[in-house]
């Protein structure tokens, strides 16, 4: 009889035990709930450390490089114009078209256009504008918070003037702009409808824009590009002809 007591006691208080146990495991937040701090993402670039380099990946153009040299990578001015690094096997040669405007010159390739002012040719390249993907970001794909999450430095966001896109044939209703200090250089994403359009690397104290009249995408600018162009290339060729006449 007292072995039965006894046994009956113990079981309700393993009862007891065991309900204690549930009732305080059911108290708990689950483990990784509630509010933590977001860690940060793994990017494959160090865009900073590039931007600080005056590099915007994808091109061997650099802030700083010459207009010369420029040319040079793309062959500009030569009978067959060849490709160049941002172009792969498979893809179209990039072809290299120069305007020039009042106090700038714009080299540009459709994909990735150059910037440098007369005044301070000397000093070569003072921005570069990249339509296509960048640093390790997908042009068309890329949103804010992927670049902010990207790069661990803060950057200022702002909505960006008309003379801040000249670059863009048409100025967006919906575009933001996230701007960073890479050491010397100003690195700007431009979001349109909030997805990644175009990305800036300029040196500010070349690039003065508000003081300079850029030349646009309009058919002036397409006109004179053309026609530069095309004395480039009859230059070009009338020289590569009369070399050929004098070796002869």
């Amino acid at each position: 009889m007292n072995g039965k007591i006894i046994r009956k006691i113990g079981a309700a208080l393993l009862a007891a035990v065991m309900l204690s146990s549930l009732s305080a495991c059911g108290g708990k937040e689950p483990e990784g709930g509630g509010t933590t701090s977001k860690a940060a993402v793994s990017h494959p670039v160090d865009v900073i450390g590039e931007a600080k380099a005056g590099k915007l990946t994808g091109t061997d153009v650099f802030i700083g490089r010459s207009a010369e040299e420029v040319k040079k990578l793309y062959h500009y001015g030569e009978e067959d114009t060849l490709s160049t690094s941002l172009a792969s096997d498979d893809e179209e040669p990039l072809i290299l078209t120069i305007t020039e405007g009042e106090t700038m010159v714009r080299m540009a390739t459709g994909q990735v256009d150059y910037y440098y002012r007369k005044a301070k040719e000397e000093k070569g390249i003072s921005m570069i504008v990249s339509m296509v993907d960048c640093y390790g970001f997908e042009a068309g794909i890329t949103m804010p918070d992927d670049v902010k999450n990207a790069i661990a430095e803060d950057g200022a966001e702002s909505a960006p003037t008309e003379d801040d896109l000249f670059f863009l044939p048409e100025v967006p209703a919906d575009c933001l702009r996230l701007t960073y200090t890479a050491g010397s250089q100003q690195l700007d994403f431009y979001f349109v409808d909030e997805f990644l359009a175009a990305v800036t690397l300029s040196q500010p104290d070349w690039w003065k824009l508000d003081e300079d009249a850029v030349v646009g995408s309009g058919s002036e600018a397409s006109s004179e590009s053309s026609s530069e162009a095309s004395s480039s290339s009859s230059s070009a060729s009338g020289s590569v002809g009369a070399s050929s006449n004098a070796d002869a």
